[in-house]
């Protein structure tokens, strides 16, 4: 090669495939480390986040709106059964489809006696029990139930569970097998605490509820529901 009037001697340079192997290694090393790197600080950051609102016991208000929102087995919008503090605001979800023809109404258990209301009062600790029924008759077999149980500040609520199915249907005179339920608190099995008041008769078609029902040593009543129609 001739450069400035001068001759020079032309040189390739021809790096052995170990060397070009081992310059790949080290490429793709380093951009591995770059991705996990980004990645790695953004997921931290995100479960930072997320433990932060646990600890807090804070729920965005979109999942608020989606819980409410849901559909659950018994065609209700929201939760069938609702654990809410006292004093904070409930606002029922209702069912799936128009409320037009839809009757609403409320019983409420506070530990001694139970009397119907005329809404869900979280002033006052207990368990509310709101009738969905498409008439005025009692033993309606379209008839749905939520559960809200309302517990006292600064307490810890009772974590209950039916065992079997929720909602029964049975044949006139068959015979009804209880299969129970459990009842936990402070992660304590606390089940043969459990009160289950009925008037279930297999003889009269209709609906009825069982409830399941718990007072704790903090005062607290908790409650769920079993729902057995009886076909006419």
């Amino acid at each position: 090669m001739k450069l400035f009037g001068k001759k020079y001697k032309t040189i390739v340079i021809n790096p052995s495939p170990k060397r070009v192997r081992q310059r790949i290694y080290k490429l793709v090393a380093i951009n591995t480390v770059f991705v996990m790197l980004l990645f790695g600080g953004s997921y931290a950051l995100i479960s930072m986040s997320r433990e932060n609102t646990e600890k807090l016991n804070i729920v965005p208000p979109d999942e608020v709106n989606k819980k409410n929102n849901e559909v659950n087995s018994d065609g209700m919008h929201g939760e069938s059964i609702v654990n809410i503090e006292e004093n904070t605001k409930y606002v029922d979800p209702g069912l799936v489809g128009s409320m037009d023809n839809i009757l609403v109404s409320y019983e409420y258990y506070d530990g001694v006696t139970m009397k119907p209301v005329d809404k869900v009062d979280t002033s006052k600790t207990g368990s509310y029990y709101v009738y969905y029924r498409k008439n005025s008759s009692y033993n309606n077999e379209d008839m749905k139930v939520r559960v809200v149980n309302v517990y006292k500040k600064g307490t810890t609520p009772i974590q209950m569970v039916l065992l079997g199915k929720k909602r029964i249907v049975l044949e006139r005179e068959e015979k009804y097998v209880e299969a129970g339920a459990k009842a936990y608190h402070k992660e304590i099995d606390i089940s043969d605490q459990i009160i289950i008041t009925d008037d279930l008769t297999n003889k009269k078609a209709g609906t009825y509820v069982l409830k399941y029902m718990i007072i704790t040593e903090e005062g607290n009543v908790m409650s769920i529901v079993r729902l057995v129609t009886i076909k006419d």
